[in-house]
């Protein structure tokens, strides 16, 4: 026998012993974990390139289009080193991402592959993380339903969205964060770098995904006590509140004008109380938000309909930067404020006509602005025309159509209660608190939206879905598991 050789006894390991043995395994685990992430990787760029491929070069609606507008605006402002011009009432924030793209490859297509790929590889990351049996499984159900892969290469910013969520959990969760303490400073300014960035592309995507920092406090303070590392919940708690703040400081300092887009919803809101009221009390409320313009009250009331589910009606009278600037901005929330006091009834019932279509109580929501051809406005960005096109937009649309369970949230949140309560019981609070981390993150980003909403459309919806999927794959895959396991002791017994 070799001499300064350790070999490991397994009924009497001295200190050092042990320490060989755990490093050993933690470097299998982590030559083990390196290869899986490179299958995954490997597995996103596939299908991300295949289906940028088929729906060439994505699926568009009014709003992305209007954001390439804003691309065109951002790189002509790049060139005349002037943004001044620049107005929008959207979130700004993909707009840099999509211009940078464009800048170094004139395709409106990267945009679209370079998000398939980070959709598809992060939720491979996320499965993988928080499903604990049928890994395998649950990831090719994903990328085969019509709801993922259509939405990975949608130009709806909840993805983004999604993707900025997703790396930033696992960098909360990452496991290798029991070593901080032991970390060199430039590992610690690296990794406080990359977590202000996934959450500046959460929370510049979405901004309504702002009301997820309690759960990600909640995370925090979770590795606080598992960790005792003051140091890292400073860092990762500082480093989401500064990401926020960076959201709106970035384009102000390109002077940018970004307007409020919540002005929208509230002024849906303050028509429809008023059309809850008697036609005599409406007559007090005629040039309620006059200011605006003389006669929009009466003219927005007359093309909104009594129980609407989308905003884009009342753009009409004036037109959709109408309402979200400055001073428009300030008085809507203003006479919003001021008629739920002074008409606490009326506001209550519409409000709660407000929760009722965003819950999905009264009907599924709507499956909208997801068009093969959005007013066949898609050739001037170089759509391909064909049939294989058309059968994936299809597919989704007939996916919803066929199974509206998908549609209706608070039944989504009513069954993800329930197993995250069955998870609890069964495997106890260490185990179960990835789940919990989910579902509370699904149900907090909705939230978001039974404040203030646009629209009764499940892409609203879709983040809240797409974090519910993981929870109810990973409980399922486990009480089959456990199924499984009982019968095959009864077997063998």
């Amino acid at each position: 026998m070799k001499e300064n050789v350790i070999m490991p006894n397994e009924r009497n390991k001295s200190s050092e012993q042990r320490k060989y043995l755990l490093e050993l395994q933690f470097l299998r685990n982590d030559t083990f974990i390196r290869r899986k992430r490179t299958l995954y990787a490997i597995i996103s760029v596939f299908f991300g390139t295949y289906f940028t491929l088929v729906f060439y070069p994505g699926i568009l609606y009014g709003d992305s289009i209007q954001r390439w507008f804003a691309v065109m605006q951002i790189l002509a402002g790049v060139y005349n080193h002037d943004f001044s011009e620049i107005v929008s009432h959207l979130s700004i924030t993909p707009v840099f991402f999509m211009a940078l793209l464009y800048l170094f490859t004139f395709s409106f297509a990267a945009f679209t592959l370079v998000q398939a790929v980070f959709f598809f590889f992060s939720s491979f990351l996320m499965i993988d993380k928080f499903v604990r049996h049928s890994k395998p499984v649950v990831i090719v159900l994903f990328i085969f339903c019509p709801i993922f892969y259509a939405f990975s290469i949608y130009h709806e910013m909840s993805v983004g969205c999604v993707i900025g969520i997703n790396f930033g959990l696992l960098l909360l969760l990452n496991e290798k964060l029991m070593y901080f303490k032991n970390w060199k400073i430039t590992r610690k300014i690296s990794y406080a770098v990359w977590l202000l960035a996934c959450y500046y592309v959460a929370f510049g995507f979405r901004q309504n995904a702002l009301t997820i920092f309690p759960v990600i406090v909640m995370v925090s303070i979770y590795l606080y006590q598992k960790y005792k590392d003051r140091l890292l919940l400073i860092l990762q708690i500082g480093c989401v509140c500064f990401s926020m703040f960076f959201v709106s400081l970035f384009p102000s300092l390109l002077g940018i004008n970004v307007l409020d887009g919540s002005s929208y919803g509230l002024a849906w809101e303050i028509l429809s109380i008023i059309q809850k009221m008697p036609e005599e009390k409406q007559v007090q409320y005629s040039d309620y938000l006059d200011f605006i313009a003389d006669g929009y009250t009466v003219s927005a009331l007359a093309v909104n309909p009594a129980e609407s589910s989308n905003v884009n009606v009342i753009w009409g009278p004036l037109g959709e930067n109408s309402l979200p600037i400055p001073y428009n901005a300030v008085q809507i929330r203003r006479k919003y404020f001021n008629l739920a006091f002074t008409e606490t009834s009326y506001f209550l019932k519409t409000k709660r006509y407000f929760i009722g279509g965003i819950l999905g109580i009264r009907e599924p929501l709507v499956d909208d602005e997801y068009p093969y051809n959005w007013h066949d406005a898609m050739n001037n960005f170089g759509m391909v025309d064909n049939y294989l096109r058309y059968l994936f937009v299809l597919s989704y649309h007939k996916f919803h159509e066929i199974i509206p369970l998908f549609r209706i949230p608070w039944i989504w949140f009513c069954i993800g209660l329930v197993f995250v309560v069955w998870q609890f019981i069964k495997t106890g609070k260490g185990y179960s608190f990835g789940s919990l981390a989910l579902y509370l993150l699904s149900v907090f980003y909705y939230a978001a939206f039974l404040i203030n909403t646009q629209s009764f459309e499940f892409r609203y919806f879709f983040p809240s879905f797409y974090y519910m999927f993981i929870v109810l794959a990973d409980s399922v895959a486990m009480i089959l598991y456990k199924l499984f396991s009982r019968l095959r002791k009864k077997e063998t017994t």
